[in-house]
């Protein structure tokens, strides 16, 4: 995926900041051939890639270890506009309506570049 992000601090007047975050990009769904249904005599193998656009929500705290450096820890949560769906190897036998969704959590270090907070 490759999102474009916005993040809003919550300036709590502490070292403790909470944030909130949305973002729109494009994310990439690859089924390989290495997704197969054995249950069948002939087994059905799902083969195909799309690309959709796509949502993601974000909400988080970071510490400020020193005015220029943070610690952050936040959860994300990741979907598209629209379903997904992939041919199988068998006819009749494709995924349909595939709802992509994803929940992450996400540690980093915050660098502010700008001057230091009064």
């Amino acid at each position: 995926s490759v999102m474009v992000n916005a993040l809003y601090d919550v300036d709590l007047g502490g070292r403790v900041t909470p944030y909130v975050g949305d973002g729109l990009g494009g994310t990439q769904l690859v089924w390989g051939d290495n997704f197969r249904v054995p249950t069948q005599a002939a087994p059905t193998v799902y083969d195909g890639e799309g690309i959709r656009m796509g949502w993601q929500g974000i909400g988080g705290v970071s510490y400020a270890v020193n005015p220029k450096v943070a610690v952050a820890l936040d959860g994300r949560i990741k979907g598209t506009f629209d379903d997904y769906s992939f041919p199988g190897s068998v006819r009749g036998r494709g995924v349909t309506r595939f709802k992509h969704q994803t929940r992450s959590v996400f540690a980093s270090v915050r660098y502010s570049f700008g001057s230091a907070r009064p």
